[in-house]
């Protein structure tokens, strides 16, 4: 089984816009009920380092830094658009970062979805964050996140309440690919894990990753097992990752 490797937002170069963090799944109502939604579209200039969250429903409203200043590029998601992209340079350790506040503290489940794509290619052995909700004192551990390694083939959605990572896989591959432009959504929700698992309480994470709308069906998993498309994390909380 592959080690799991840590890293942050920064770790990868990537084509990024619209970014959301939401409560819960519904395909219609995706933009309405956002927490955080960020599309770097407010401040064209390339030099600006704060960009403005536009979710309706959120409680506060974020903000989210652009560290190092990545740079924005014209739409490379939606043909005739003005808006723009962000492009993260690696070796720069350029990311996106958004203040801890309620609504990025979720404690019932969360998804992270955006139009995404990987300038890594395929034989690239290096593990890459693409996302990583941390804690902001020291050790700096996730509470959850996504990372890949392209050559392994490996996609790893994971989550750490404190008693050590526990993850889902999938492929590289079958999923974001190489300068392929798509839709993904993470989503990590709270039930109970059927079938193998020993008890009925609502202490498990179901995670489900989607591409372009399509459910991945994970490869293995860490601390749990598969069941279907689900990746079933077995005895963990989200509610514990509300750092």
């Amino acid at each position: 089984m592959p080690t799991i490797k840590r890293s942050a937002f920064n770790a990868t170069t990537l084509l990024a816009a619209i970014p959301l963090l939401w409560a819960t799944v519904a395909s219609a109502e995706v933009r309405d009920r956002a927490v955080v939604s960020l599309t770097f579209d407010d401040v064209p200039d390339s030099n600006a380092a704060v960009t403005a969250d536009i979710a309706k429903a959120g409680k506060v409203a974020d903000s989210a830094t652009l560290t190092r200043m990545p740079s924005r590029i014209p739409s490379a998601f939606v043909a005739g658009s003005q808006g723009y992209s962000l492009i993260l340079d690696p070796a720069r350790q350029q990311q996106v970062v958004v203040a801890n506040s309620e609504d990025t503290s979720r404690p019932d489940a969360v998804s992270i979805t955006g139009l995404f794509a990987s300038l890594h290619p395929l034989n690239d052995a290096a593990f890459h964050g693409l996302f990583a909700k941390r804690e902001p004192g020291g050790g700096n551990h996730s509470n959850y996140g996504i990372n890949f390694q392209p050559s392994g083939d490996i996609f790893q959605v994971y989550v750490n309440d404190g008693t050590g990572y526990k993850v889902a896989y999938f492929s590289v591959k079958s999923s974001i690919g190489f300068r392929r432009r798509v839709h993904l959504s993470a989503c990590l929700d709270h039930g109970d894990a059927p079938g193998a698992d020993a008890d009925a309480d609502v202490d498990d994470v179901r995670v489900r990753l989607f591409i372009n709308g399509q459910a991945a069906t994970p490869t293995s998993a860490i601390g749990g097992f598969v069941e279907g498309t689900a990746g079933w994390l077995q005895d963990v909380s989200l509610a514990k990752c509300t750092s």
